[in-house]
């Protein structure tokens, strides 16, 4: 084969391969966005208490959850944030149960928090419940403890 034959062979070859990958790209692309894949979607609410909270749905699964938690303390009111490092989830049940024990600078304190969230998905919309509890033991102050009580949330599709 001569080089002239060879060039215009593989110029023949690069005129049809070159759109035919770009048209499967498109098709591809096209047939991700139809509905192949869950859309995540989010839900938005608060508890009984004011605090905000939010799911990221993937489907009807919960996938991530934030909360903003208010604790009655002996000296006033502390909010928090509470993101869980896991939710389970079974049968249209979400739990989330986190213990753990924080280190504060200030004053050298240590806190052990324990929170626990419980909730059913309910036609579209998460309902449930939650409590969050903060023991410390402070050098100034001696023993006390930080408790939300029981709060009650509800959370639904952003509109």
């Amino acid at each position: 084969m001569d080089t002239g034959r060879a060039r215009r062979t593989l110029w023949a070859i690069r005129l049809f391969l070159y759109p035919a990958l770009a048209v499967g790209a498109v098709l591809l692309l096209v047939g991700r966005s139809s509905g192949d894949e869950p859309a995540r979607r989010w839900l938005d609410g608060t508890t009984s208490a004011g605090g905000q909270i939010q799911v990221e749905m993937d489907g009807d699964r919960p996938v991530r959850l934030g909360v903003d938690v208010t604790m009655h303390c002996p000296r006033g009111l502390w909010t928090i944030g509470w993101w869980p490092r896991s939710l389970r989830v079974h049968d249209g049940s979400i739990t989330a149960t986190e213990n753990v024990t924080h280190h504060y600078r200030f004053r050298n304190q240590a806190g052990a928090r324990t929170i626990t969230l419980g909730a059913r998905i309910v036609d579209g919309r998460l309902e449930g419940r939650l409590s969050a509890t903060e023991h410390f033991d402070d050098p100034a102050y001696g023993a006390y403890a930080c408790e939300s009580g029981a709060l009650t949330f509800s959370a639904r599709p952003q509109r």
